[in-house]
């Protein structure tokens, strides 16, 4: 059954939705999809992009090389009805681990959740996030991390949605340049009966 968006500004179907880890050869398409779907710059300001791509394609090349048990980039490719696959969001997880000072204990973090504005609101994050919380059970965790901008509604929506409870609240440093905008650390307690997604 083809996705079709609840958005009424987005007529793109989706005939299939596949979501799978992220292998070295996806490098230069994942770099776009966390490029323009993380940041928008006005026209004049385009350049920046190009600065973005590079920093970011290195970032992501080191991690899939490092072959950690512990870290997953999972991409989310749909195929048009027409044929066509493309990359449109992705996620990453990992461990993480305390500094020397924290009574805190290691456990799953996720981030860089991100999917491309014309396939927003179809479900697609839902399922890139349950696929992390599927990989930390495997990995023998019960609980997930991840952060939010205070301001960002859609996904505040969409963590507090699949049961990500807020512990704690922290200012970045955008605060201190004029652009006020909390992170706000949320978790959720996984269930053991969670269902086997992957």
């Amino acid at each position: 059954m083809p996705f079709r968006s609840i958005d009424n500004n987005n007529n793109t179907n989706i005939s299939q939705l596949i979501i799978r880890p992220a292998r070295l050869e996806d490098l230069s398409e994942l770099t776009e999809v966390l490029v323009y779907g993380f940041y928008q710059f006005p026209y004049l300001l385009e350049w920046i992009y190009s600065l973005l791509k590079l920093g970011i394609y290195e970032d992501l090349r080191n991690r899939l090389s490092s072959h950690s048990p512990f870290y997953c980039c999972l991409i989310a490719i749909v195929i048009e009805p027409q044929g066509k696959r493309s990359i449109v969001g992705t996620v990453e997880v990992a461990i993480r681990y305390p500094s020397p000072f924290s009574l805190d204990s290691q456990y799953p973090y996720i981030s860089n959740l991100v999917v491309m504005p014309n396939y927003r609101r179809r479900g697609i994050g839902k399922k890139l996030l349950a696929k992390c919380e599927q990989i930390a059970l495997n990995w023998g965790y019960y609980e997930t991390r991840l952060h939010v901008l205070k301001d960002n509604e859609a996904a505040k929506k969409l963590y507090l949605h699949h049961g990500y409870k807020l512990d704690l609240s922290q200012s970045t440093w955008s605060d201190f340049f004029f652009f006020p905008s909390q992170r706000l650390l949320l978790s959720k307690q996984l269930s053991t009966n969670f269902p086997s997604q992957l």
